[in-house]
């Protein structure tokens, strides 16, 4: 039993999400061009992705440490990309 390595699978897994995530909503964004308020989407995108390069560049220590408040504040950018 190793609580370390699940720690370091959940970082990871987290991190794989975060690209896929910040890659699809600047896709999304750009479908979204005649919307108006369709840069929050493209903002929410790019924020993801350099989250998602924090935890790659800091892996592991970064994400065990700040893991819930990337996830965190990627939630929050969504919201708020959907809402405008």
């Amino acid at each position: 039993f190793d609580p370390f390595a699940g720690l370091i699978a959940l970082v990871t897994l987290v991190a794989v999400f975060l690209t896929l995530e910040g890659v699809f909503e600047i896709l999304l964004a750009f479908q979204f061009r005649p919307v108006r308020n369709w840069w929050w989407m493209l903002l929410a995108g790019i924020v993801t992705l350099i989250l998602a390069a924090l935890l790659w560049i800091g892996f592991p220590a970064l994400g065990i440490l700040y893991l819930g408040w990337i996830v965190a504040l990627n939630l929050l950018l969504y919201g708020v990309a959907i809402l405008m």
